[in-house]
């Protein structure tokens, strides 16, 4: 038996023809496939699903009250400080003298180092010290420590 070139032909002819036909299949298929995901995404449940353009009018506008707001406290604080510098009768008393000068005064009338941290703007040192220069006799009976 011998084998003869038309064997051969037909030998290679027949898996050649059983590749074109699954390779044309294989088309089909993703053919099919895509117009199922066309399908898919142009439906109306995916459309809604697409978000919206940005609209930014909603910051605006809380923005806008949140500056409303800061202007309205900013403001009260300064009325207020306002009224309470014009009320303390510190700022009437020392119109015209220097902070020390207004110090010493409130020590040698008696005033305690709180007052003149408070009153007079001073530190706990410098307080300390003006109570220890300008203290009356009475007022220094106990001594000052650190």
């Amino acid at each position: 038996m011998t084998i003869d070139d038309s064997f051969w032909q037909y030998a290679l002819l027949l898996p050649n023809a059983l590749l074109i036909a699954a390779a044309g299949l294989a088309v089909v298929r993703v053919r099919n496939e895509l117009r199922a995901t066309r399908a898919f995404w142009s439906s109306p449940a995916m459309t809604a699903m697409q978000p919206e353009p940005y609209d930014d009018r909603d910051l605006r506008r809380m923005f806008d009250r949140r500056i409303t707001m800061f202007e309205k406290y900013l403001e009260q604080q300064i009325v207020s400080r306002t009224e309470s510098a014009a009320e303390s009768p510190t700022t009437s008393q020392r119109n015209n003298e220097l902070p020390v000068e207004y110090a010493v005064r409130m020590v040698r009338s008696g005033a305690c180092a709180d007052d003149l941290v408070r009153g007079c703007g001073l530190n706990k040192g410098e307080a300390d010290l003006l109570m220890r220069l300008h203290a009356n006799s009475k007022t220094t009976t106990a001594p000052l420590t650190h």
